[in-house]
């Protein structure tokens, strides 16, 4: 009887299915409308944003692996928000959680190496991954350009331009370097002491200025303008700011990309104007001026030799181009490539410049330094012009250099992609399409090859053993993308530092945050751009207000309040002086002559108790208007003769201090050659200076 109940059971239950089987092949399609009818336009909205968020969050878990980074990813667009003022410390994080770390950020998934090894690999393995910059970087560099090309493609086109960068080339591109130098070394002064009245002005905008200008003169020589050269250092912010390392994926118009891609744009057609321009001229048989022009002579003279070995005709060999190019470039791939010396050059040298006058401003016994070096390769005369027999004999200067480029490394992470997967570690491998960064600012941090890395110390690189550390040395990169011209981006900053030395003195104003590093595709000093603020305006003492009423020769010999002296405005105050060393001072007081003045700016009776040989004595604490009163009055006053503005005067005291203000005052009262002698009597008396 139970069996039967169940096999009746059984039954019925087959029937029922049966009968629901048959049913729902009969209202399937009525079914389904019902399903869709109750779903509404948010419903399937959320249900598809969920679904995206889910994949999202499961190819970034896919990606990540075992690597350090967030347990779970911001839907969509991970850190961005972060990477619109990216800070620095962010990054050191990032780098102290182990060798290997990711983000991803908006479509792309980011392994960031940490160690000099795990770069090292990156920049050395080609077959892997090729440069990528950011991804809006080929919009504005275009596609074609040789940056982005790899294998064999890449190595003949870097043969050719291997030639623009040789020590014949770089000796030519000199004259227009030092023009300038020249020509904004006395903006500088303008700016600072008459434009702006000897107040503290932020430079790192001149800095960056100066460094477009001296890169468009190198590289395009005179074909462009100097209100192009003007336009384009105004427009480059733009395109650096398009071109950090986290931006907008696509270009939307206002936004920083957009403005990016109109800079870049106007960058390229003039430098293929300038293109058309060289070619006339170097058919011509012109001189040599520019980096452009050398790589298009080597193109006519490659095709002369093309043309030459397919008629039969035997080529000499000394007729035969050191590079044989393939072919004629045109126009416009001439200015991408010059655009991308522009582009490697512009914002890492206006960085090294920008920490070189901050670190030295702050060092005067390393200035005094550079500055006797300079001076001395020079035989003494500061106007002459440098030759690369010169250049390469600074060996301190160079030394200041180079640890300021490992000290604050200006690149410090160099965005590569993935072209296939790529196995930088035993247990990890970079998925292909991945962007993957090697970092260098570990490697030259490192204190088993940098001892106490911290300390800024050029002294590593003359007696100490820096420059043995050649792997860790990653400031141009490695590998087959190696910067190709790291010579000339070295040559350019002692040069300039150096030829500053002895034509400028600058005055930095630090604040708690000057040694702090802001991002902005490269690294400058966190507050490079700060300016006094009714904040700290409304912080004024009464003793600050009397300091600020006082003439102009007075504040110059008073020192401010305390609070003044602390005034955050990291600017710099520019003057025009040269700070004579002790040789020199020797010559001046063993051979006295008519065109250089000595002058002792003590008070009567420290003159009186000794004196460097030759110097005239004009208090300048007591007799503060001295330079400035007229011919007559001053001789009736110290009854010699008032030294003519046309002659070079040179100023010393007891410590540098009064000789500082008194160099300033002369400068004010229209003397043009003006020296100072900062170790003054104390250092005379150190090195054993006989007296009067």
């Amino acid at each position: 009887m139970a069996s039967a109940g169940l096999n009746d059971t059984a039954a019925s239950w087959a029937v029922s299915a049966d009968s629901v089987t048959v049913y729902a092949h009969k209202h399937a399609s009525s079914i389904a409308t019902y399903l869709w009818s109750s779903m509404n336009g948010w419903t399937i909205a959320v249900t598809v944003l969920a679904m995206l968020v889910a994949y999202d969050q499961i190819m970034y878990q896919w990606n990540k692996g075992n690597l350090p980074g967030p347990t779970f990813k911001i839907p969509f667009i991970g850190p961005f928000l972060e990477s619109v003022n990216p800070k620095f410390e962010l990054y050191e994080a990032k780098w102290a959680t182990g060798p290997l770390s990711c983000v991803s950020v908006f479509h792309k998934f980011v392994v960031i190496a940490s160690t000099r090894d795990m770069t090292r690999k990156i920049f050395t393995s080609s077959q892997y991954v090729s440069p990528c910059l950011v991804d809006v970087a080929k919009k504005l560099l275009r596609p074609t350009n040789f940056v982005f090309l790899t294998g064999k493609a890449h190595v003949d086109y870097r043969k050719g331009l291997n030639t623009l960068f040789t020590r014949r080339a770089l000796e030519v591109y000199l004259t227009g370097q030092e023009d300038m130098y020249d020509t904004y070394f006395e903006k500088f002064v303008q700016v600072s002491q008459e434009e702006q009245g000897g107040k503290p002005i932020p430079f790192m905008p001149w800095f960056r200025e100066i460094n477009c200008a001296i890169s468009c003169r190198t590289f395009v020589g005179h074909y462009l303008s100097d209100e192009g050269v003007k336009k384009i250092a105004d427009d480059y912010y733009h395109i650096t700011s398009a071109l950090e390392l986290v931006n907008f994926p696509i270009i939307i118009p206002y936004t920083r990309t957009w403005y990016g891609k109109r800079a870049a744009d106007m960058v390229l057609e003039s430098f293929a104007a300038c293109a058309a321009k060289s070619k006339v001229r170097m058919a011509a048989g012109g001189e040599i001026t520019c980096s452009m022009d050398a790589w298009i002579k080597n193109m006519f003279e490659s095709e002369r030799y093309r043309e030459a070995i397919a008629a039969g005709r035997e080529v000499p060999e000394e007729e035969k181009p050191s590079h044989v190019l393939p072919r004629m470039f045109s126009d416009f791939e001439i200015a991408q490539t010059i655009f991308t010396f522009l582009f490697a050059s512009q914002d890492a040298t206006s960085s090294a410049t920008t920490w070189l006058f901050q670190i030295l401003a702050h060092r005067p016994a390393m200035l005094d330094r550079v500055r006797e070096e300079n001076l001395r390769i020079r035989g003494g005369d500061r106007n002459r012009r440098l030759d690369m027999d010169m250049l390469e004999s600074l060996t301190y200067t160079r030394a200041v250099v180079k640890e300021a480029l490992r000290y604050r490394p200006p690149v410090t992470m160099v965005p590569y992609e993935a072209k296939k997967p790529f196995p930088i570690s035993d247990t990890y491998t970079v998925p292909k399409g991945s962007m993957v960064i090697p970092t260098i600012h570990t490697a030259l941090q490192d204190p088993e090859f940098y001892p106490e890395p911290n300390e800024y110390n050029p002294e590593r690189w003359i007696s100490g053993d820096a420059e043995k550390a050649t792997k860790n040395w990653l400031v141009f990169g490695a590998g087959p993308h190696y910067c190709i011209g790291q010579t000339y981006a070295t040559n350019n900053l002692i040069a300039l530092i150096g030829k500053a030395s002895m034509f400028l003195d600058w005055t930095h104003y630090p604040t708690p945050l000057s040694e702090d590093i802001k991002v902005f595709a490269t690294i400058f000093p966190q507050n490079g751009n700060a300016s006094i603020g009714p904040e700290q305006k409304q912080a004024r003492s009464k003793f600050m207000d009397a300091w600020d009423g006082l003439p102009l020769w007075a504040r110059l010999i008073t020192p401010p309040p305390p609070t003044m002296a602390r005034v955050p405005t990291f600017d710099a105050l520019i003057h025009d002086r040269v700070h004579p060393t002790p040789t020199m001072i020797k010559t001046i007081a063993d051979t006295p002559s008519t065109e250089k003045i000595l002058i002792d700016v003590r008070e009567p009776s420290e003159y009186q108790a000794g004196f460097i040989p030759s110097a005239i004595n004009i208090p300048i604490a007591s007799q503060p208007d001295a330079l400035f009163l007229p011919e007559e009055e001053f001789e009736d006053r110290f009854g010699f003769q008032k030294p003519p503005p046309s002659k070079e005067v040179v100023f010393y005291c007891k410590a540098g201090v009064r000789s500082s203000a008194a160099a300033v005052m002369a400068k004010q009262s229209g003397y043009e050659k003006v020296g100072e002698y900062r170790g003054s009597w104390l250092d005379w008396e150190k090195q054993g200076g006989v007296s009067r």
